[in-house]
């Protein structure tokens, strides 16, 4: 049987961003210092038909746009998720397109400190 791994892995409760970059299909960065908006998913199924199994959904943040660096940070309580596999995409829109850049397994674990 398979077992799933985790992309992205976050402790239950912390808020900390995940960090992403926009890189062309030859791997550079892309600036994305104006004309980008990004929206991260997270989901309880792969591939969702509807919206309902959606836990919830994060507007972006430039870090660096120059070097293409973005990312989202949940709140405590889009943090507080039970510990277990999900799943999450991230959409970028920049000032032609819309697309679809990132698309993983993300694993919420059992913290010790409440």
């Amino acid at each position: 049987m398979a077992q799933l791994v985790a992309a992205i892995t976050r402790y239950r409760g912390d808020t900390g961003m995940d960090q992403f970059i926009l890189t062309d299909d030859d791997g550079a960065a892309i600036d994305i210092s104006s004309g980008y908006t990004f929206k991260f998913t997270l989901s309880r199924t792969e591939n969702p038909t509807d919206n309902t199994d959606r836990l919830y959904e994060l507007t972006g943040a430039v870090v660096d746009g120059p070097t293409g660096i973005f990312g989202f940070t949940p709140t405590a309580e889009q943090a507080d998720q039970d510990p277990a596999f999900y799943y999450y995409d991230v959409q970028v829109t920049g000032p032609s397109n819309i697309k679809t850049v990132e698309k993983d397994v993300y694993q919420y674990i059992q913290d010790i400190t409440k």
